[in-house]
C-alpha cells in the first residue's frame, strides 16, 4: 500500500522534473544566433544594399560560401577571403586578409564597396534560413542582410545586354544596336546585332555553361556591329558563373571578370 508520505514524495519528484524540462525548453528558445542555423553554402546570397547605403538599389553585392572561402561582388569589384562558421552556435568570422580585384569605380559604387568591405570583418554571428541570411556583430546588431537567389529560376526570361567583354575591355552596345539573350531553362537564344543565335546552356548553383552557339549568317552593314557580334558571342561562351539580382544579370569569366551584364527586358 502506498503511504501518504510516499505519494507526496512522488508528486514532488514529478513536479521537479516538469520544472526542469520547462526551463530547458525555455533556454533553447532565445536569440536566433544561439540556435542551429541553416546552411549558408550552395547559394548565391544577394545583399539588400539599401540597408547599408541609401540609393544603391541597382548595385549588386553578393556573397557565396564554400570550402572555407567567401567570394562575391562588392558593388565595384570581385572579392574573396577566408571565413569560419559554426551552424550549431550561429557564430561566424570573416577574414582577415580579404582580397579584391582593382577596378576603379566612381561615386556610389565606390562608397558601397568601402562600406561593405568594412562591415565584413566585424561579423561575429549569423542567422540563416533557406531564404534569408543576416550577419551580425558581437552585440547582435544586424550588419548585412541577404536574400538567396535561385539562379536556375531567376535567369529565365529575356535580357538586354548593357555591357560586354571585348577581349581587352568592357563596353556598351554600339549605338543603334541591341544585344539580347533569352534563357528558357535549357536553351539560350537572342539577337547579336544583325543576326540571331541559339544554343544550349546548363546551370548548377552559380555556375553556368553555354554551349556552342549557332547563328544566322546575314552580313552586317556596319563594321562596328559586325565586330561587336563576334565579341558578344565569344563573351557568352566565356561565362562560367552568374548572379541575378532583381532586374540585373551578370555573367563572369573564369578569372572573375565580367563576360557580360544585362538588364531584364521590359
Amino acid at each position: 500500500m502506498i503511504t501518504r508520505r510516499a505519494l507526496i514524495t512522488a508528486i514532488a519528484t514529478l513536479l521537479a522534473a516538469l520544472l526542469v524540462a520547462a526551463c530547458g525548453s525555455s533556454s533553447g528558445g532565445g536569440s536566433g544566433s544561439s540556435q542551429a542555423q541553416a546552411a549558408v553554402t550552395g547559394k548565391v546570397w544577394v545583399l539588400d544594399s539599401t540597408r547599408l547605403l541609401a540609393g544603391t538599389t541597382d548595385v549588386i553585392v553578393t556573397a557565396e560560401f564554400a570550402g572555407g572561402q567567401i567570394t562575391g561582388e562588392n558593388g565595384c569589384n570581385r572579392y574573396n577571403g577566408p571565413y569560419q562558421a559554426d551552424a550549431a552556435t550561429g557564430t561566424m568570422t570573416i577574414g582577415p586578409n580579404l582580397a579584391t580585384t582593382q577596378i576603379a569605380c566612381p561615386g556610389i559604387r565606390a562608397r558601397l564597396e568601402q562600406a561593405y568591405m568594412a562591415a565584413l570583418p566585424k561579423v561575429k554571428k549569423y542567422e540563416a534560413t533557406t531564404e534569408q541570411l543576416t550577419l551580425l556583430d558581437g552585440s547582435g546588431k544586424a550588419l548585412l542582410r541577404y536574400t538567396a537567389s535561385n539562379g536556375a529560376q531567376a535567369i529565365k526570361g529575356s535580357w538586354e545586354a548593357t555591357m560586354i567583354y571585348t577581349g581587352t575591355a568592357l563596353q556598351g552596345p554600339v549605338e543603334g544596336s541591341k544585344l539580347t539573350a533569352t534563357f528558357d531553362g535549357t536553351q539560350i537564344s537572342g539577337d547579336s546585332g544583325c543576326n540571331t543565335f541559339s544554343g544550349g546552356y546548363t546551370t548548377s548553383g552559380d555556375t553556368i555553361s553555354i554551349g556552342t552557339l549557332a547563328s544566322t549568317t546575314r552580313a552586317c552593314a556596319d563594321p562596328a556591329v559586325d565586330a561587336q557580334e563576334q565579341q558578344y558571342l565569344t563573351a557568352l561562351g566565356l561565362a562560367k558563373t552568374f548572379t541575378v539580382a532583381g532586374n540585373r544579370l551578370d555573367l563572369y569569366r573564369a578569372d572573375g571578370g565580367y563576360a557580360a551584364s544585362f538588364a531584364r527586358a521590359s
